[in-house]
C-alpha cells in the first residue's frame, strides 16, 4: 500500500472512532512503536549505526548482490 494511501486510510479510521478509550489505545500504541524504534536506535553504538548507514547508501546506490549469486559463491569458496 502506498504511504498516502495508508495515511489517508489511518486518518479515517482515526476520524471515525468516537470511543474514548479506544482512541486512547491507538495513541498509546502508535507512542509504544515509535518509542522502540527510537530506543532500539538509540541503543546501538556509533560504529553500529555508521555501519547501517553505510549499508543504506550502498543499497540506495546499487552496491549490492543478489542472494543467488551469493549463494553460488559461498560454493565455490568451500570447494577449495
Amino acid at each position: 500500500m502506498l504511504k498516502q494511501k495508508i495515511k489517508k486510510n489511518l486518518h479515517a479510521i482515526i476520524d471515525n472512532v468516537k470511543d474514548d478509550y479506544i482512541l486512547n489505545q491507538i495513541n498509546d500504541v502508535v507512542n509504544n512503536i515509535i518509542e522502540n524504534k527510537r530506543l532500539k536506535w538509540d541503543s546501538l553504538s556509533n560504529a553500529e549505526k555508521d555501519s547501517i548507514s553505510t549499508g543504506l547508501k550502498q543499497l540506495e546506490n546499487g552496491e549490492y548482490d543478489y542472494y543467488d549469486e551469493v549463494k553460488k559463491e559461498i560454493v565455490e569458496w568451500t570447494k577449495k
